[in-house]
């Protein structure tokens, strides 16, 4: 059996529609993690990736490395993202860091002054 394959204007993207309704593949890199973060979460769908015996297994190992592919079409802007976040994050360590040192310098004033 085969799958009409008919564009979808689903939720506003690209996807792909099988017979059934159910997207074929996601349009876009946040669909495709969205879609593989539900997968991994699902445990049936993990005693399947599990068992190669399966009957079902095959279609969801390429479902997977599908999704897999698709996801990571945006890796450099993750990364990007990514990098500006760390960097946000050390300013703001090293900010509180001086503050504290501060802090405990004017502790130690107090502390000597009568």
């Amino acid at each position: 059996m085969t799958d009409n394959i008919a564009p979808s204007a689903f939720q506003g993207s690209n996807l792909i529609m099988a017979n059934d309704g159910s997207p074929l593949l996601p349009g876009t890199p946040a669909e495709a993690r969205a879609r593989l973060a539900a997968l991994n979460a699902d445990p049936a769908v993990g005693d399947v990736l599990l068992d190669p015996r399966h009957p079902q297994h095959a279609a969801r190992v390429a479902e997977r490395r599908g999704l897999e592919l698709i996801a990571s079409r945006d890796r450099g802007e993750q990364a990007a993202r990514a990098e500006a976040e760390r960097r946000r994050q050390n300013t703001v360590r090293e900010e509180a860091a001086r503050t504290d040192s501060a802090v405990a310098a004017l502790d130690v004033f107090r502390r000597v002054a009568p």
